[in-house]
């Protein structure tokens, strides 16, 4: 039951402010709407150049991110085979005691 009043509320104040927006306004219609066309055109270039600029940040630090992934993955390999190396020589010579 509330949420029907605050529909209706809404509804009709935006029906009220259309009319009275329509009673008041400098210009024609056509000449309004062209405005509205025109305003929103700007703000959507400038939307897609933000949006732009932030994906293209996105993706560089992504690829950083990635690149320092695979450093550090190399980086282990290497000390991986490195230890891995060196056991097997100790085994080698702890064997060969034998």
């Amino acid at each position: 039951m509330i949420t029907g009043k605050i529909f209706l509320g809404v509804a009709a104040g935006l029906a009220a402010g259309i009319v009275v927006g329509i009673l008041i306004a400098p210009d024609k219609g056509s000449v309004t709407v062209k405005k509205i066309t025109d305003k929103a055109g700007v703000y959507s270039d400038e939307l897609k150049a933000i949006l732009t600029g932030g994906v293209k940040t996105v993706t560089d630090n992504l690829q950083n991110i990635a690149g320092t992934v695979n450093d550090l993955i190399e980086k282990s390999l290497l000390v991986n085979v490195d230890t891995a190396q060196k056991a097997k020589t100790e085994v080698n010579n702890n064997y060969s005691k034998y």
